[in-house]
């Protein structure tokens, strides 16, 4: 017999996790964009979706893809840096909470229900 408390707090996990991942997913998308348009010029052309479809995309990790990300702001866009000295600790925070919500299963403890239902 399933637990009601359990299937409850499960598709609450669900919703919140799967709207979480979306928005990341949009996040890394930008990334995409941006590191493609860097080295292909802009988004109108073979080479872009070509860059971004067999390189960028389905071979670069999210983290990597930050890395990148970092090294062209730091190199290219100084003022975007000084402007915004946090996001480099926001962006590792961003990767840490990606990780923790796709890869961690969700706790169905009796305190962790308890909680829950507060």
């Amino acid at each position: 017999m399933d637990n009601p408390d359990i299937t409850l707090i499960n598709k609450a996990s669900a919703t919140i996790r799967g709207s979480l991942l979306e928005m990341l997913a949009g996040f890394e998308s930008l990334i995409d964009f941006y590191i493609t348009i860097h080295f292909t010029g802009h988004d109108e052309n073979d080479k872009f979706e070509e860059f971004l479809s067999l390189i960028i995309a389905p071979n670069v990790t999210f983290r990597n893809k930050i890395e990148i990300f970092r090294a062209l702001v730091d190199r290219y866009h100084p003022k975007f840096k000084s402007n915004n000295k946090q996001y480099w600790k926001d962006f590792l925070e961003i990767i840490e909470i990606r990780n923790i919500v796709a890869h961690y299963p969700i706790n169905t403890s009796r305190s962790a229900i308890d909680k829950f239902k507060k």
